[in-house]
C-alpha cells in the first residue's frame, strides 16, 4: 500500500537548513533516518510493540518553489512477515485472524498521522525563521 503526504512550506531558509529541520522531525518519530542526496529516508515511523505486524519506509522529496518549498512524502506501508505469520496461525480460529489485521490498519493510520505531525512540525519551525527575519 502506497500513499502520499505533501506539505507547502513557505519560508527563506536554505535548503541545507530545510533538509536538517525535516531530518531531526523525523528523527524523533522514528527507527530510521538518512539524508541521501536530495531526498530523506525514514524507516519505522511510530514503532511499538504493535509494530510487528507492519514495515514502512518513505522517502521524502523536497522541491524548491519561488518563495518556499514543497514537501512530499511517498510512503510504502505493507505487513511485515509476522503478520503473515500471525495470520495463518489464527486464520482458523473463530474470528482471532481479525486481530493482525486491525492492528495493521491501525498502524497504517499511526503512521500516516504521526509524519503528517512531523511535516507540520517542521513547517512551523521553517516559518518561524522567516517571520523572525522579517520582524
Amino acid at each position: 500500500m502506497r500513499f502520499t503526504l505533501s506539505e507547502k512550506i513557505i519560508t527563506t531558509a536554505n535548503i541545507s537548513k530545510v533538509k536538517n529541520t525535516l531530518k531531526n522531525n523525523l528523527s524523533e518519530i522514528s527507527r530510521y533516518t538518512e539524508i541521501n542526496n536530495s531526498k530523506i529516508l525514514v524507516e519505522g515511523v511510530h514503532e511499538t510493540f504493535g509494530s510487528i505486524n507492519k514495515k514502512d519506509n518513505s522517502e521524502i522529496e523536497i522541491k524548491e518553489l519561488d518563495k518556499g518549498f514543497l514537501i512530499k512524502c511517498h510512503v510504502n506501508y505493507r505487513p511485515s512477515f509476522a503478520f503473515w505469520i500471525i495470520l495463518l496461525i489464527t486464520l482458523f480460529t473463530w474470528i482471532g485472524w481479525l486481530i493482525p489485521i486491525i492492528m495493521y490498519f491501525y498502524h497504517k493510520s499511526l503512521v500516516e498521522n504521526t509524519l503528517k505531525e512531523a511535516l507540520k512540525n517542521s513547517k512551523d519551525e521553517l516559518e518561524l525563521i522567516t517571520s523572525k527575519k522579517s520582524d
